[in-house]
């Protein structure tokens, strides 16, 4: 890894004469690209394009890969910014912008990271004991993995620093995980593509955006909906409002609130300043997009592969309770509560029994699949099943085990930043071990979801737009950045990309964190007025603080001056 005087001199302009000059300076500097490429592959992405491929099939490529494009753009603005500055976004917010909406985005980003954490240990064990090693397939067995991946993380994180023989250890390790997960999508669309009857052209198709997606139903479920009898609008309204949910989700969960706070972390730590602005945005580009690409790209494939079928093929049998209430919602819109309510138990299962099979079918297809059943249903369709599942459940391992080890590490500035010390040491490595909170929780915490991280969801979305709105102002604001504002072909296309940003995924998470509701309670609503009252006290504190601060300093001339008379 190039130190920083070799990163000066690779970057000063006078050294290159061309385009390519300057692209092969770049390849030759590692940057934090790789890092947050490992945070954002984990196991909400790897749901989330599962989803998507069930019900949308290859119509749903473009979703996660726009959503990303997006957030990249949000990034290239933050370092842009910090770069520019020289300053964290936390301490730029606190000091110069809103106080309130930078104490805001770090509890968000601790919240965020530990919500994040719990999901990798629980999918990497459980894939793991089912398919890499079955001797360690039972409870026990995964909370043994779980500690294993736990102990190996907290040796990485211990490992880092900010510079050194061990900044490169950390970085080259964290580049192999990304490389060698990369790899692994690759070669299992080499093995399964050819048992598809997916066309090139109909790849090519799936990376269009379309918003059809958010006002119609795809027209893979149109047979199971007309079998369905009187019920055509109660089905196409619940498909609807799960596609809704599915693309939503993906554009607010594009960029995490840790990754935002975090990124001015990493940069400012190596050493970085405003010679590096324009390979930043490269090594975002190159090192985080790229491999977010591959991922959901392949995992929307392979959904597609192993779930498309599922609407024509044999209806597998479940008991699953949610899918049961769905059915049960199913008969309330025929007959209505007040005479679903006159119903004894009985007499509802005689009535769910009755329904049309097209209907059993359609709320197990509304119920989604996990990551096993995905594994699964790819095995079967293989003839080299041995080899499949060895890449499935690596893959998902490295990923999840990536992601913990990179989110430890963010933890670590995190707190660091917060409480305004040097990002090393012990109190550096107290915040990293805070996520081996998540690692057994989940085995032990059935409701973990429930409780931990769906609200952490909630209060990070409701935070969003605020933060892109902000982040967006800033990077035009004459009085905070002055000459360092983007000026330029380049510069006219990060505002263009940040707006965007800003209009779509900001939009996506405040429509998720409005209609959130607990209890029936309108939750959403009373938080993002709670935080924009807040934000709105924040900006005129700040304001007459500064204002305070300019009398004194009048006044201390003042003083200064009658005193020398």
């Amino acid at each position: 890894m190039a130190t920083l005087s070799q990163e000066r001199k690779l970057l000063d302009p006078s050294n290159k004469s061309s385009l390519p000059g300057t692209l092969f300076s770049f390849l030759k500097i590692e940057g934090p690209g790789w890092m947050l490429s490992a945070a954002a592959i984990g196991t909400g992405v790897l749901a989330g394009s599962i989803g998507l491929g069930m019900f949308l099939g290859l119509e749903a490529i473009w979703i996660q890969v726009l959503s990303m494009i997006l957030g990249v753009f949000v990034l290239s603005a933050i370092s842009h910014i910090c770069l520019g500055s020289q300053q964290t976004l936390f301490n730029l917010i606190k000091n110069e912008w809103n106080p309130t909406l930078a104490w805001w985005l770090a509890g968000s980003a601790l919240l965020t990271n530990f919500a994040w954490c719990m999901p990798q240990f629980r999918i990497g064990a459980e894939i793991s004991g089912q398919f890499l090693i079955p001797a360690l397939s039972g409870k026990g067995g995964q909370v043994l993995i779980a500690l294993a991946m736990l102990f190996c993380a907290v040796a990485f994180s211990f490992l880092y620093e900010k510079s050194g023989m061990r900044a490169s250890f950390i970085q080259w390790t964290i580049k192999g995980l990304v490389l060698v997960i990369s790899s692994l999508c690759i070669a299992s669309l080499i093995i399964l593509l050819p048992h598809s009857t997916f066309s090139l052209s109909a790849l090519f198709a799936g990376f269009l955006p379309s918003s059809q997606v958010l006002s119609e139903t795809s027209p893979v479920y149109a047979t199971l909906i007309q079998a369905s009898g009187g019920a055509n609008d109660f089905w196409n309204e619940q498909i609807l409002e799960k596609q809704r949910s599915l693309v939503l989700t993906s554009f607010s969960s594009a960029l995490g609130v840790n990754l935002i706070f975090a990124f001015p972390l990493l940069i400012l730590g190596r050493g970085w300043e405003r010679g590096h602005r324009k390979f930043a945005s490269f090594n975002l580009w190159t090192t985080c997009f790229v491999p977010f690409f591959i991922f959901s790209f392949t995992m929307v494939v392979l959904s597609s592969l192993a779930f498309y079928g599922d609407t024509h093929g044999k209806l597998e049998e479940t008991t699953d309770p949610a899918v049961h209430q769905i059915l049960e919602n199913r008969l309330v819109y025929e007959i209505g509560e007040h005479e679903f309510a006159k119903l004894a138990p009985f007499q509802v299962e005689e009535k769910i029994n009755q329904l049309p099979p097209s209907e059993m079918k359609l709320a197990n297809l509304l119920l989604g699949h996990s990551v096993d059943q995905l594994i699964d249903k790819l095995i079967s369709t293989a003839n080299n099943s041995d080899s499949v599942k060895f890449i499935l459940a690596l893959l998902v391992l490295l990923t999840a085990f990536s992601t913990i080890v990179v989110l430890m590490v963010v933890s670590g500035h995190l707190l660091c930043e917060v409480l305004g010390r040097p990002h090393k040491g012990a109190l550096f490595q107290s915040g990293s071990l805070l996520l081996a909170l998540s690692s057994v929780g989940p085995f032990i915490w059935a409701e973990q979801g429930k409780w931990v991280s769906d609200p952490t969801y909630f209060i990070s979305l409701a935070m969003m737009p605020f933060a892109l709105i902000s982040i967006f102002l800033i990077l035009n604001n004459k009085e905070l950045l002055g000459r360092e504002r983007p000026s330029g072909f380049s510069g006219y296309l990060l505002v263009v990309g940040s707006a965007l940003s800003v209009l779509l995924l900001g939009s996506s998470s405040l429509y998720i964190a409005w209609n959130h509701t607990l209890f029936d309670l309108p939750a959403g609503k009373l938080l993002v007025v709670l935080i924009a009252a807040l934000l709105i006290i924040g900006h005129f504190s700040l304001k007459n603080k500064k204002l305070a601060n300019k009398i004194s300093g009048l006044e201390t001339k003042l003083n200064h001056l009658q005193i020398n008379k």
